[in-house]
């Protein structure tokens, strides 16, 4: 058991050391390395492309915005912003 627990924790810390810690508004998050970081002012994005392969992935975190009641009204007042 105690093998067990001590390589469970030589994992995590092996798979911290490829990451990078980082915020936008309320959210904390770890990025992989070699992501590219775009920042505006409602959404901080993150893309890796894969020339090989032709691939690519984006993943973006939204602005948290104020709760006006329902998504309708959500949607006409800030689908300007989006």
């Amino acid at each position: 058991m105690k093998n067990a627990v001590t390589l469970l924790f030589f994992f995590i810390s092996l798979m911290g050391n490829s990451q990078t810690n980082d915020s936008f508004d309320i959210a904390s998050f770890a990025v992989p390395e070699a992501w590219k970081k775009e920042v505006k002012t409602s959404v901080v994005s993150y893309t890796k492309t894969s020339n090989a392969k032709g691939g690519y992935c984006v993943i973006a975190v939204y602005k948290s915005i104020e709760s006006l009641g329902s998504i309708e009204k959500i949607i006409i007042t800030n689908g300007k912003n989006w």
